[in-house]
């Protein structure tokens, strides 16, 4: 047995106050999570606080801007590492918890989704 890498990807955009508002009233309208056969369990007060994290991400030693697509217009961030059964990043667990707040809201999916396009649109004006 030995280590396996592991890693994440959720789609880049500018986190601005008015993007964390929208958020913040998706999240209110989602229920608390606990499924302890899968060991998830999540508040709101643990999805806000990760979304508020994606505001320092390009700041971060443990993240990396990786394209996701053939003509390079889809910019991810992605995390990762070898893990030995914990995370390999403090940003992993961020993106695990933004990720499953996703799988569980397809607002909140769709929002993320708008919200990247509008990245990549900014970014293609831009050039």
């Amino acid at each position: 047995m030995g280590a396996d890498f592991m890693y994440i990807t959720i789609p880049k955009f500018k986190v601005t106050d008015e993007i964390v508002k929208e958020f913040n009233s998706i999240v209110d309208k989602l229920d608390d999570f606990d499924d302890p056969y899968l060991g998830i369990g999540y508040t709101k007060v643990d999805i806000k606080r990760a979304f508020e994290e994606l505001k320092e991400f390009e700041l971060r030693r443990d993240v990396a801007e990786i394209y996701l697509c053939e003509n390079n217009d889809l910019k991810h961030y992605i995390t990762g590492g070898l893990s030995w059964g914990d995370a390999p990043t403090d940003a992993f667990d961020i993106l695990c918890i933004l990720q499953d707040a996703m799988s569980i809201s397809p607002e909140l999916e769709a929002k993320v989704e708008e919200w990247h396009k509008m990245e990549v649109a900014d970014e293609t004006k831009s050039k």
